[in-house]
């Protein structure tokens, strides 16, 4: 039997991704629900996220990030990636703050990244 034909074996498990009245319902028709808390980015964050989604290093860095979370070695140039995964994961928790300084902080880590 192939993987599909098992799908329809089991109760559905849905996952949803901000949208609560969605997830509600589906709740409410007995399934189970996976909630992800997803907002869009603040207003004003335009620019500095298409500068993280459009960066070429970004898979590179990932794939470090994953090295060193399964404790392999990391060489000298996947020591730097890994950096620049940290400064990413800090832009992001600046992006995702409602601080009125989010602009100003995105700019003080940008430079900071090209200063290294």
């Amino acid at each position: 039997m192939s993987d599909l034909n098992q799908l329809l074996d089991t109760d559905p498990i849905v996952a949803t991704a901000g949208t609560d009245m969605l997830a509600d319902s589906i709740e409410q028709q007995g399934s189970t629900v996976s909630r992800a808390d997803w907002r869009p980015p603040h207003a004003g964050t335009e620019e500095a996220l298409a500068r993280l989604a459009t960066d070429g290093r970004m898979a590179e860095a990932n794939n470090t990030a994953v090295k060193k979370l399964l404790g392999m070695d990391t060489t000298e140039d996947e020591k730097q990636l890994a950096t620049q995964v940290e400064i990413q994961n800090e832009l992001k928790n600046i992006i995702d703050s409602a601080d009125p300084n989010t602009l100003q902080q995105l700019k003080e880590l940008l430079s900071k990244k090209s200063d290294s």
